[in-house]
């Protein structure tokens, strides 16, 4: 189930794209949601206590390679961040954002601080993990990305994740229940039937 929790506002969904109305925080366009297609997620956090969540659900499998072949591939999540305040006079000047990535073989997660002492400050950082990947047996993989305030600050903070699989040789592609294709263009969601239909 892929879904969002913030301070006053909860979403779940089984559906590979959402997205909130977009809003305007310290000059910059802002919302939370997904695209499994692109393999993106976002989370915006308005300053104040909590934590702001995206998590987000699909199955890959490897193309390219007899059935049954096993392939290991780096998973990786570019997260491009944020962090503003308005004023802020002491300890805790910053934003906090981490990204995580589990699989069944492990749980991997980073983090980035911007610190700010007024004004924007933007960062970022990466999160990878090896995942062996079945062709024939789609493999369930989760991303999350996690967006608050460092204790003592006010602070909006913002995370944009991009995913990425690393290590495919020539002729293998990396698809999902969800439409996602690796590394050629996204294609519409479809079903996996169909996408294990369309790859062999």
């Amino acid at each position: 189930m892929n879904g969002i929790e913030k301070p006053g506002f909860t979403y779940s969904s089984v559906s590979g794209v959402y997205s909130t109305p977009e809003s305007t925080d310290f000059g910059r366009t802002v919302a939370d949601g997904w695209n499994l297609a692109t393999g993106t997620l976002r989370i915006h956090h308005w300053g104040g206590l909590g934590t702001s969540t995206v998590h987000v659900s699909d199955f890959y499998d490897v193309t390219g390679v007899p059935t049954g072949t096993q392939v290991v591939v780096l998973v990786q999540m570019d997260v491009a961040a944020w962090a503003a305040t308005d004023g802020c006079g002491g300890t805790g000047c910053a934003g906090y954002v981490e990204g995580r990535i589990t699989s069944p073989e492990q749980t991997v997660s980073q983090f980035g601080v911007g610190h700010t002492f007024g004004g924007l400050v933007t960062f970022g950082f990466f999160v990878g993990s090896y995942v062996t990947l079945t062709a024939g047996t789609p493999t369930p993989i989760s991303f999350q990305i996690d967006a608050r305030r460092v204790p003592g600050g006010s602070h909006s903070a913002d995370g944009v994740g991009t995913i990425h699989f690393l290590g495919l040789a020539p002729g293998q592609t990396v698809v999902s229940c969800q439409g996602y294709v690796d590394p050629s263009t996204p294609a519409l969601p479809t079903s996996w039937g169909g996408v294990k239909a369309r790859y062999r």
